[in-house]
Formats: C-alpha cells, structure tokens, sequence
C-alpha cells in the first residue's frame, strides 16, 4: 500500500538550522527561527543504561570494529569488515553463538558492510565488497550469493531492512561507478539515490538524496535509513522513510511513493562546522584534520515518532597512520513532526543496534576501538519506556 501525505504543517522551530515542511514534494519554505531555547542533555556523563557484558570464545576469531546490525528476537547479527565475518550474539546473555562467513571456504567473504534480517524465514542478507551472501540465520549455513552492483557506495552507515519481498540496505545508490570521483566537489551527489534496494536479481536506488553539499567524500558516502511513523503538526500520522547522509547536517522524511515530505537540520551546539571543505585528493592526514574540526551524520533510526540522529567528530589528537580513529559521539532526539526532544547526549561510541524502543551501543573500554575484543560492553540505552512514553532519564536530564 502506498501512503502520501497530501498537506503536512509542522510547527516551525530551528535547532541552529531549519525544519523545512514541504506540501506535494514542493522546494522548501524559508527558515523559520526560534533560537531562545533548546533542550541540550544537562547531565553528567553519558546517559544511564543497562550493561551487558559480551563473552567471544577465545578458540574463535575476536570481536573488531564492528557496523550497525540487525536483530531477530534475543539475537543481534554484527557484521565485522576487518574481520571478514558477522558475529551473531545473545543480547540476553553476552554470548557469542555463531560466527558466519569468514575469509576462508568455498564462500569466503571479504569485508561485510551491513546485514539484513528476515527473520520469520531465517535469512540473513549479508552486503559484503563484491557480493549479496544469503545465510541461515538461525545456523550460519550458506545458502547463495548475488553479485553486487558496482554502483553501490560504502553500507556501513546502518543495518538494512527487509520490507516485502526488498531487502534495503543503507547505503548510496551512484549513477555509475565513479561518480563520487568524476563529479566536482559541489555536486558530488549529482543523481544518486539512498538506498540499495535488491529483489532477487532486479536493483534500484531507493529514495532522493537530502542534501548535496559534500565537503568531504569520506562522510558524504555515509547512508542511514530506518523506517518511521510520520506525525504531521495537526496530529494525522502515516509510515514513513527516515533518511540521512553524512555530510550536510540534514535528515529527511520520505512517503511511500518517494516524495520528500520534511526535512530538518540537526546541526546542534555540539556539531563541528568550520565552513571549509577537504579535496579527495588531499593527503590522508589532512583528512583526518578536517574530521577533527568538523562533525558528520553518523548513523539516524525511528523509534516511533521519534527520531534520534548521531554525530561525531574525531577526536582531537595527533594522529599517525595505524592509529585507530576514535570518534566524538552524540545523539540528537526529535519527533517527527519537528519538536526538538533534547539534543547533544554524549555517547561512549556509535550505535550498533536498534528494536522499536531501545538504542545498543558497543563500549570498546579503555583500549577504545581495538579490533581485536573477546571480551567488551553492549550497552542498552532506552529512548522509549514500554507504555511508549520517552524514557525517564530525558525528562530528568534537561
């Protein structure tokens, strides 16, 4: 079925930005202002959350970097690039259950991006460097591979999704292989799309991109999709796409049929923005310089009506190549019909996870972001308490 919101009127606000409502897919209106207030997380630290402690067996491969990943019931399926694996585990009980892929038998897999679950069937959609791998989710069996488009971007951003027959994954849809190369630097997202969407042999781009504007080509390929419960400022609801890129501070709201029905900018009081741009060809420290004083759209999922939005800057110290590059989260919160919830919640890393209501999030400890854990922290941060209402620690934190 497909829902189009003919008229949506969201109160206008700004957090050091616009909320842009656009009626029929029209451009967007002028900025609205009302900087006098804005709700910025007030407390000491992170936020509080419940710790559960994650065990790999040593006799197999170690826990690294890993991307957003999917769930079906207790399990949480974490791809890991460096690793060439998808570690499955028990967000119950910190076990490690299954290890699927690797780079060695007859299907060996690379580096996995992003997976995706069916998880009434047992599927597990898995998007690897050159390839789609299908596994059973439940035993780690490999089932099939198809080949990858070579016109899909980076799909580490966030987990895909199964909607229908589509299995969608995050990440950017090019017009052809080196677009992101070719195009200049203003109009490097000239016709690519969010969204990989794969049904069996067919492939298409999903849904317009928010923003071109593109200063850097490392976050600009960054993609982040989740579906979400559209509320309009009269209070008529619908199911939505939720869409965001890495660079340009926006994120935007989709219907069904594809139209861009809101948009908002999220660059709060803690988003880095200097106003300079980094050329491809610039030298690998140069870039790393700039993401040090610049932040960038990290990873963007619906709770609801909610819409909660990570950014993160590098952190600022001399960095030397081989060294791993830690990053500055935080998390903004919105409803989606433009209300802002609170903005700038420090985090102790990126999101690597989500259900209807709580956010999951690895603590890598004080080695920070090795690539080589058999022990860490899975950390459940709740953004919705069970009755619906927004956890108490964001009412208590202004």
């Amino acid at each position: 079925m497909v829902w189009r919101l003919s008229l949506w009127l969201a109160q206008p606000y700004t957090v050091r930005g616009v909320v842009c409502v656009l009626v029929c897919a029209s451009a967007c209106s002028a900025p609205a202002r009302n900087d006098t207030a804005e709700p910025i997380y007030r407390g000491e630290g992170a936020p509080p959350s419940q710790v559960i402690d994650i065990v790999a067996a040593e006799d197999g491969p170690p826990i690294g970097l890993v991307a957003p990943g999917a769930l079906c019931g207790d399990m949480v399926y974490l791809p890991d690039p460096r690793n060439g694996v998808v570690h499955a585990v028990n967000r119950a009980n910190g076990r490690r259950m299954l290890v699927i892929g690797g780079r060695t038998g007859a299907t060996p897999m690379r580096a996995p991006e992003a997976v995706a679950a069916r998880c009434e069937a047992a599927e597990l959609f898995v998007l690897d460097a050159r390839q789609v791998h299908q596994f059973n989710a439940a035993s780690g069996e490999f089932i099939r591979s198809t080949p990858r488009p070579d016109t899909v971007g980076m799909g580490t951003g966030g987990a895909g999704l199964v909607v229908g027959e589509d299995v969608i994954f995050a990440a950017l849809w090019l017009p052809y292989r080196e677009a992101l190369r070719d195009n200049p630097e203003a109009e490097m997202l000239r016709g690519a799309r969010l969204g990989y969407v794969k049904r069996d042999a067919d492939a298409r781009g999903l849904l317009p991109i928010v923003t071109e504007q593109c200063r850097h080509a490392t976050p600009c390929g960054r993609v982040g999709l989740d579906r979400v419960r559209l509320r309009s400022g009269t209070g008529q609801t619908t199911e939505g796409w939720l869409a965001c890129q890495g660079a340009g501070g926006m994120v935007g709201f989709f219907n069904d049929a594809g139209d861009r029905v809101g948009q908002i900018d999220v660059r709060s009081p803690a988003f880095l923005d200097d106003g300079t741009s980094v050329a491809a060809s610039e030298p690998i420290p140069q870039k790393v310089k700039w993401q040090q004083r610049n932040s960038a759209v990290m990873w963007c999922g619906g709770f609801d009506d909610v819409v909660a939005v990570v950014h993160a800057s590098l952190e600022s110290r001399e960095w030397q190549p081989g060294m791993a590059l830690a990053p500055r989260p935080f998390m903004n919160l919105y409803r989606t019909d433009g209300s802002v919830i609170m903005v700038d919640v420090p985090l102790k890393d990126l999101p690597v996870a989500e259900d209807d209501r709580t956010l999951y999030i690895l603590d890598y400890g004080d080695a920070r972001r090795t690539n080589g854990a058999h022990r860490l922290r899975m950390e459940r941060l709740p953004i919705l308490e069970p009755d619906g209402r927004l956890a108490d620690w964001l009412t208590t934190n202004r």
